[in-house]
């Protein structure tokens, strides 16, 4: 596995502010809905990490067509991503993002689910329930979950259940970066499914000014339509708090960067501080050497009661060395451990390192607590994990609370980790669905 720096300026995808901040009603026709698709099964395709065999840190990359479940005929595609975050006596669980593009937006889902031991599939006759995370176009600002059974005579079935997207108080944003990526290839030799792309730039107002950061990963899924498709977690941090954003972006399969011109929109997933339950969508368009990105941001859904859920951890992050020898971006941290304090369960998920900095590697990507009986929580962003475990390291972290299922279906917020030796208290502050 080979690590390869991309110099070009336009290689990272995005950027930063030129804020217009406002309160603006909006007149939304959406409303709680419900509807079913069904997608094809046979587009999983295995790339193995760390261990030979079946182990922690395997990648699984997914794309499949997403079909009308009455006529069967085509509407849509399916791009996502799963890592095997626990192996069981059984079962494998797998942590996982997908993006379901569809004729009138995007609907982006993650969470846990599980695959047997000997197959890379859902395990049969189980229904998986996931959280939707946000959307674009007609599902823009909406949260929810996803039901998702595997079929015995192939394929799934994936129901959609939204809330209600928020009515009033958007607000924009602009925000401009220039920079690299890292490229990391994984699997075959050359660009293929499972490669991953870790970003790490600086953000910038319409003057150059720096105002914040940008830190993220993407992982090729596929290619279509003469283009390269990536399915990503991107965090923007400013000095008021920080925006996730995710979905899918393009870009042409002879060279590095977004495809010039087009606009790329993309889900807002949740964020922190000022933007603490945001939701609504992140547009990127490749302008000449850098990126503009224009946020279109709604409130979080739901009343503004705050419930608060706590939970304790002990244990450590496994971690699998992806790239070059040593702690280097695109190396994986596993988190399976159990929890305990407003409920019993696990932690689960895989952050990628994306940069040694300040002393520390700082991580991206998504983690979900399972309670027993409960549901989940799934939340996301960046934190950071010290280079030497003889470090004195005792920081909190706020991370965007991105949605959740049973008890927590619809969740937003943000999680404040604090960390003390091997152990963590995790308090989330929810705003009720």
């Amino acid at each position: 596995m080979t690590i390869h720096r991309i110099r070009s300026k336009t290689a990272i995808l995005v950027a930063v502010f030129g804020a217009t901040a406002g309160a603006a009603a909006l007149a939304d026709a959406a409303r709680a809905e419900s509807f079913t698709y069904v997608t094809d099964g046979g587009g999983i395709r295995a790339v193995d990490l760390g261990r030979p065999g079946k182990s922690q840190g395997d990648l699984y990359v997914l794309n499949g067509d997403v079909r009308d479940a009455a006529t069967g005929g085509q509407v849509g595609h399916v791009f996502g991503e799963q890592i095997s975050v626990a192996l069981g006596r059984r079962v494998e669980t797998v942590q996982g993002s997908l993006t379901f593009e569809l004729p009138d937006g995007s609907i982006v889902a993650g969470g846990l689910s599980r695959y047997p031991l000997d197959a890379n599939d859902l395990v049969l006759g189980t229904r998986f329930v996931r959280p939707i995370l946000g959307g674009t176009g007609r599902y823009a600002g909406r949260r929810g979950t996803l039901t998702t059974m595997r079929r015995p005579e192939g394929g799934y079935e994936q129901r959609f259940d939204l809330s209600d997207p928020a009515t009033t108080g958007q607000r924009t944003l602009e925000v401009y970066s220039p920079g690299g990526v890292d490229h990391i290839d994984v699997g075959d030799p050359g660009l293929s499914p499972g490669d991953m792309s870790v970003l790490a730039g600086t953000l910038t107002d319409a003057g150059g000014r720096a105002i914040g950061r940008l830190r993220g990963v993407q992982s090729e899924i596929t290619t279509a339509d003469g283009q390269h498709v990536a399915v990503g977690q991107i965090t923007y941090v400013l000095a008021d708090g920080a925006i996730v954003v995710g979905g899918t972006s393009r870009r042409p399969l002879e060279a590095g960067g977004l495809v010039p011109q087009a606009a790329f929109e993309r889900a807002v997933l949740g964020g922190t501080g000022a933007y603490a339950g945001v939701s609504g969508t992140a547009t990127t368009v490749r302008d000449g050497d850098r990126y503009r990105t224009t946020f279109a941001l709604r409130p979080g859904t739901g009343s503004s009661t705050v419930r608060r859920v706590t939970v304790r951890a002990r244990g450590v992050a496994r971690p699998v060395d992806v790239g070059e020898g040593g702690r280097t971006p695109g190396d994986l941290w596993i988190y399976s451990v159990p929890v305990r304090g407003d409920g019993r369960g696990y932690i689960r998920g895989a952050l990628v390192a994306v940069r040694v900095e300040d002393g520390a590697e700082t991580l991206a990507g998504s983690v979900t607590v399972e309670l027993r009986g409960r549901g989940q929580i799934v939340f996301g962003g960046i934190t950071a994990l010290p280079l030497s475990d003889a470090a004195r390291f005792r920081r909190s972290f706020d991370r965007a609370v991105l949605g959740g299922t049973g008890d927590f279906a619809g969740a937003h917020g943000t999680v404040r980790t604090v960390r003390r030796g091997h152990g963590y208290r995790m308090t989330f502050s929810l705003g009720a669905p």
